[in-house]
């Protein structure tokens, strides 16, 4: 008969962890079975960073492709390919063609859809990377029935958005961090290569504003973020769509600053004028010494800092186009290409982003 005392212990069942928990590390203690948890991180190779810089920087549209990832770290991204695609300061749309094309390619290659489908690479051309409420239907729409995605935005000077969405058992989404990863191994930077991608898949044209109601320009003067911003909020008002009471606020903000620095340019004054600067003085004196505001001169301190800031940086670069200049890009005049591109590579220097 079997002793029990002899018969094998039943082995241990481990299950699997979900992609973004490839970072979890086994810790075996004598006293206790327990796992250490890091959190998930994306994290880009040297040379799929200096890629990515440089198509981001090719010219003054945003630009959009799809991150892949390594086979042995879905959150590990070795390559940025770049489909072809129509862009704007404002949108990008890839060709659905062109996208099926470059699925299939992977396939070919022996990639699952993890490694080349679940990491949506764009970037902004302005000095955020923040998503926008079209940023975010389209992560929602087009990667909310997969079992996990990332949206990656990198804005112009370098700062990042990631953001991680995954639809396993109640689901949720959370924001990751992100760094160069220097320990993985690289090839050199291929420019050439890079340059011909861009030029043979990315399509810039002029953003279009005639079909937003009473407006037949861009937004003036306004940085970036805040030009973008105006327009499309601008644009769903003008389709009908409802607003929230947060919305209607900033769009009647933003119109209302476009406005007095239109008025200032006109008017070739430089910096606030002598009415607004003194209630400027005044008001942050006010605040300075603690004292109370009422919510209407809140919202004029806060209307008077941002148009003075606004006009001093216009000061600064009073030579230069804004974000959304009149100029249509030719397909067949890239010389700017060679401006704004050669400091790419600089930019992957930083193991922190």
């Amino acid at each position: 008969m079997n002793n029990p005392k002899n018969a094998a212990a039943p082995k241990e069942r481990r299950k699997s962890l979900p992609p973004w928990r490839l970072n979890a590390q086994r810790c075996d203690k004598p006293e206790r079975d327990s796992f250490q948890f890091n959190p998930p991180m994306l994290r880009f190779t040297p040379t799929a960073w200096a890629k990515l810089l440089y198509i981001a920087h090719a010219g003054d549209t945003e630009v959009g492709g799809f991150g892949i990832a390594s086979d042995t770290d879905p959150l590990l991204v070795i390559d940025f390919a770049v489909v072809q695609q129509k862009t704007t300061e404002v949108t990008v749309a890839f060709d659905d063609q062109a996208v099926a094309e470059f699925f299939e390619q992977q396939v070919d290659q022996g990639r699952k859809p993890e490694q080349f489908a679940r990491l949506w690479i764009h970037s902004h051309p302005g000095s955020s990377p923040h998503p926008s409420l079209t940023d975010d239907d389209t992560f929602r729409r087009v990667f909310g029935s997969c079992h996990w995605a990332v949206m990656f935005i990198i804005a112009r000077d370098g700062t990042t958005y990631a953001r991680l969405r995954f639809n396993i058992g109640p689901g949720g989404e959370t924001n990751l961090p992100v760094r160069v990863d220097y320990a993985q191994p690289f090839a050199a930077s291929d420019h050439a290569a890079w340059k011909q991608e861009y030029l043979a898949k990315v399509q810039p044209e002029r953003w279009q504003w005639g079909h937003v109601a009473g407006r037949n320009h861009p937004p003036r003067g306004l940085d970036p973020h805040d030009a973008t911003k105006l327009a499309e909020l601008a644009e769903r008002q003008w389709l009908g769509e409802k607003l929230s009471k947060d919305e209607i606020l900033e769009l009647e903000r933003l119109t209302a600053l476009e406005r007095a620095i239109q008025e200032q340019q006109a008017a070739g004054q430089s910096g606030l004028d002598a009415t607004d600067a003194a209630r400027l003085a005044e008001l942050t004196e006010r605040e300075r010494q603690g004292q109370g505001f009422s919510e209407a001169e809140m919202a004029e301190l806060e209307r008077l800092a941002a148009l003075e800031e606004l006009i001093e940086a216009q000061q600064q670069e009073a030579d230069r186009e804004v974000l959304y200049g009149q100029a249509t890009v030719a397909a067949d005049d890239r010389q700017w290409l060679e401006l704004t591109t050669h400091d790419a590579p600089a930019g992957a220097t930083g193991v922190g982003i």
